[in-house]
């Protein structure tokens, strides 16, 4: 199992992708689901610190 976090979240709309790709995950009952989620767990994460960074970037301006 794979567990990525990203503390401060900007946004509800990052909780709820969040809580979603968390569903998704304990469901999976084939490797290639597995996979999958893991993939979309990772996006997720990576679109979290992409709006993360964003955010901070217009706060120091």
């Amino acid at each position: 199992m794979v567990l990525f976090t990203v503390s401060g979240c900007t946004n509800q709309e990052e909780i709820e992708v969040q809580n979603k790709n968390e569903t998704q995950s304990n469901r999976a009952s084939t490797p290639a689901e597995s996979i999958k989620n893991i993939k979309n767990n990772v996006q997720g994460t990576l679109d979290q610190i992409k709006a993360r960074d964003e955010y901070q970037q217009e706060l120091a301006n």
